[in-house]
């Protein structure tokens, strides 16, 4: 369920996004310290896919402090990596296999 306290605050799926990217990059212990929660805390908030008043509070100062900046560049290099889609049927372009050698058909 997505909601916003104020205008302009990060819903709550916003808030649940950052949460696992951080937990993605430091894991769930190191994540905790860095949000100043305990580990049962960030996990419980992870597992559940529920935010609560203390979580928010700890994953807004968190998006605040970080900056909007780093988030937007963060989610453009994600989008570079991925490479786009063939509308073509049939497989990529990359390497094909070959017939192996003939020493290693003998033991077919």
């Amino acid at each position: 369920m997505s909601r916003r306290g104020r205008e302009g605050a990060p819903s709550d799926e916003q808030l649940l996004a950052a949460l696992d990217r951080l937990v993605e990059v430091e894991g769930i212990v190191k994540a905790a310290e860095l949000l100043e929660v305990s580990y049962r805390t960030a996990a419980n908030c992870q597992e559940s896919r529920h935010v609560s008043r203390k979580m928010r509070g700890v994953l807004q100062k968190y998006l605040r402090e970080r900056g909007d900046g780093e988030l937007q560049q963060e989610q453009e290099s994600e989008e570079r990596q991925t490479p786009p889609a063939s509308n073509k049927s049939g497989g990529g372009e990359g390497p094909r296999l070959q017939e192996p050698e003939q020493g290693l058909r003998q033991w077919e």
